[in-house]
């Protein structure tokens, strides 16, 4: 049995040491432009409230992927349909922000409400 608690507070701990970006709302915009990151290519996105627990190399409330990669591909799909649907959003960073540099956290994942 303490062995069982400790492992959940071991879970517990571990799982607070994480300072990823979260956001739920409504996106307010999408932006894709060409440059600024390693692929030459960038989507940011800006919801309607505010972004929470994100690293320090973020300093921007937007948030970055790269759609060159597998990755970046689905989310920018899944991204456009929650925009044309107006659907809520909820969004994980990934407490790193290597897609536009410092200033805006790349995303990690999303979901769709």
């Amino acid at each position: 049995m303490k062995k069982c608690i400790y492992i959940v507070m071991l879970l517990l701990v571990s799982n607070g040491l994480y300072a990823d970006g979260h956001v739920q709302g409504k996106i307010i915009y999408i932006q894709a432009g060409k440059g600024y990151t390693p692929n030459d290519i960038y989507i940011l996105v800006e919801m309607d409230t505010p972004v929470t627990g994100q690293p320090t190399c973020a300093t921007e409330q937007r948030l970055a992927l790269d759609p060159s990669t597998e990755h970046g591909k689905v989310l920018y799909a899944a991204l456009l349909s929650a925009k044309q649907a107006q659907s809520t959003v909820e969004i994980y960073g990934a407490n790193t922000c290597n897609v536009m540099g410092s200033r805006f956290e790349d995303i990690r994942y999303m979901r769709l409400k």
